[in-house]
């Protein structure tokens, strides 16, 4: 084989292998957050918190060609991280009424999904804790 091509394969591996660490602690930081908003869904009501979103061309195989899917980043309580996918011609009072129902969990997220949700987790993960405090505080009351 040639040097160049050698040097290029050995890259390719070694970013494999980086590839497969970061999205092995990702999931790890996925399940123990994911943990903690279990534990705290039995005292909490039912919410949903929704990120940023990204819009993508539909796969050919759904044969829909006319529109495109949104993807957004969500915290729906008690269930844990995940993602809502929407049409791109959904009204956007529809989508807030129905995103529990276009939830999908992270575990059933593509990869592209899920590096899209790691940059949203911190954000998603600080409104769900201010969410929760307020709400047991107001219910002390």
């Amino acid at each position: 084989m040639r040097e160049d091509l050698r040097k290029h394969l050995e890259r390719l591996e070694s970013l494999a292998v980086e590839v497969k660490h970061a999205r092995e602690q990702v999931e790890a930081k996925f399940k123990d957050l994911n943990g903690v908003i279990q534990q705290l869904g039995d005292a909490v009501p039912p919410e949903i918190f929704l990120g940023k979103a990204f819009s993508r061309p539909y796969d050919l195989e759904s044969g829909r060609t006319e529109s495109g899917q949104v993807v957004q980043a969500a915290l729906l309580v008690p269930e844990g991280f995940g993602v809502c996918r929407f049409d791109t011609e959904d009204d956007q009072d529809e989508i807030k009424r129905n995103a529990s129902d276009s939830f999908v969990p992270f575990t059933e997220c593509a990869p592209v999904e899920l590096a899209f949700l790691h940059q949203e987790i911190d954000g998603l993960f600080e409104r769900f804790a201010k969410w929760a405090s307020d709400w047991s505080i107001m219910r002390k009351s």
